[in-house]
């Protein structure tokens, strides 16, 4: 049986003197990080009731009524008290982050998913100051709205935001460029915001890949294709499916000094497919009448793979 309504929620602990000195975050550890807490229930109720008598002291205290949810918390667990002391702190000050935090946690894993929305946009709001902490929050909201809720539109006026607030909010591009699949157009223009706030040289380089790849294969836009393969390769030239897209497309040019320098860069990594890149040189070279780099080339091709067909054909 759940425990009983503790009296932190009774209208007497809101009407109390108050003129009492609050609560500081600081008198209650458990808001920094988790305290050797009593774990049976008595030990729990016991603490309860003295955090209530401190209520009817000091007034309402938004600290006071948060260390009282936590301990409702902690076993024997009682959402529904939890939830109605978070509340009652909420009430008091709705821009607390640790009660803002909490709350929206504890909502989240009982299913109350309206007030988990509700106070992801507080705590949104409190975080005003920080764009980038700001953005996050909003986007977690648009998930909520969209995912539990079914408030695709609003949902997406919020993803929108937070990319307003920061243009750089990589779960948002993500989710965004998720929902774009069908649209080739929007798609490869996310996937270049992906690539613009990626810190990961790899993921910013696959990025662009794809919008590449977007351009060349279902745009017909070519010149962009370019402009985008070489600022993958550029990213991480040791990418060899990036090296690989990038010399086929300056192949379809003639490019054929843009080519040599990839294919270089493809040989230096050795192995079969470095092979296959003095080979393909080689044959390059060829084509631009550079017979004696044409020669080096396969020669090199042939070290790498000594019983290679093409590459000992090459040079019969």
């Amino acid at each position: 049986t759940e425990p009983a309504q503790p009296a932190a929620g009774s209208a007497a602990a809101h009407d109390a003197p108050a003129h009492q000195a609050p609560a500081r975050p600081d008198d209650f550890p458990s808001l920094h990080s988790e305290p050797a807490a009593p774990r049976d229930g008595e030990a729990i109720a016991a603490r309860i009731a003295a955090w209530e008598r401190e209520l009817r002291a000091r007034g309402g205290d938004p600290a006071l009524h948060h260390e009282i949810g936590r301990l409702w918390e902690i076993g024997p667990r009682s959402p529904r008290n939890a939830a109605i002391a978070y509340q009652n702190a909420y009430r008091l000050d709705r821009a607390w982050l640790p009660t803002l935090k909490a709350a929206r946690r504890l909502f989240s894993e009982v299913g109350n998913w309206q007030m988990a929305a509700q106070l992801l946009e507080a705590e949104a709001e409190a975080a005003a100051g920080d764009p980038k902490r700001a953005a996050l929050l909003h986007f977690e909201r648009g998930l909520v709205l969209e995912e539990r809720l079914g408030r695709r539109d609003a949902a997406w006026a919020l993803y929108q935001r937070a990319l307003e607030l920061d243009p750089a909010c990589l779960p948002a591009l993500l989710h965004v460029a998720a929902q774009h699949a069908g649209e080739p157009a929007a798609l490869a223009a996310t996937l270049e915001r992906i690539a613009a706030a990626a810190a990961v040289v790899a993921l910013r380089a696959r990025a662009l890949a794809a919008a590449a790849a977007l351009y060349e294969d279902r745009l017909g836009s070519p010149d962009e294709a370019a402009r985008l393969w070489e600022a993958a390769f550029a990213a991480d030239g040791s990418d060899r499916l990036v090296a690989r897209r990038l010399a086929l497309h300056l192949e379809r040019q003639g490019r054929h000094r843009e080519l040599a320098a990839v294919l270089r860069a493809e040989i230096e990594r050795g192995g079969q497919e470095g092979a296959a890149a003095a080979w393909r040189l080689g044959r390059v070279l060829l084509r631009a009448g550079a017979e004696d780099e044409a020669l080096e080339a396969l020669l090199q091709a042939r070290r790498l793979a000594p019983r290679d067909r093409l590459v000992l054909g090459a040079l019969a």
